[in-house]
């Protein structure tokens, strides 16, 4: 609404709203630490050593890594699962519960439970 407003055409805004929607899926570095491990096709790395055009794997399998992102310094939070393992991440990162996936801070706000694959 707000680029049709400023005279962007709608089907122009809408599909560059789309886009930034899909793109925003596979946006995970910016809300895990840079020492998480993740897995490539190569096997696991640390975020901090992805490089452009690498494979990581998402929920919807393995995906090429278009840009890296630095955000500077966040306040991190630890999750650990019932079977030990841990997951540091900030507020921002998606996690699955029983209604889809919620952000960390959505998850603490509502008292969800996250769904694991342990």
């Amino acid at each position: 609404d707000g680029a049709i407003s400023n005279g962007v055409d709608k089907q122009i805004a809408t599909n560059l709203f789309d886009k930034m929607k899909k793109f925003a899926k596979y946006s995970f570095n910016q809300c895990l630490a840079s020492d998480t491990l993740v897995e490539t096709e190569n096997g696991k790395k640390r975020i901090k050593d992805i490089k452009i055009g690498e494979k990581v794997n998402s929920t919807s399998g393995f995906v090429k890594v278009n840009n890296v992102y630095h955000n500077g310094k966040k306040r991190l939070y630890k999750i650990k699962t019932q079977h030990g393992k841990e997951l540091v991440c900030t507020l921002e990162h998606k996690l699955q519960t029983k209604l889809g996936m919620k952000t960390l801070n959505e998850i603490l706000e509502n008292k969800l439970k996250i769904i694991t694959k342990d």
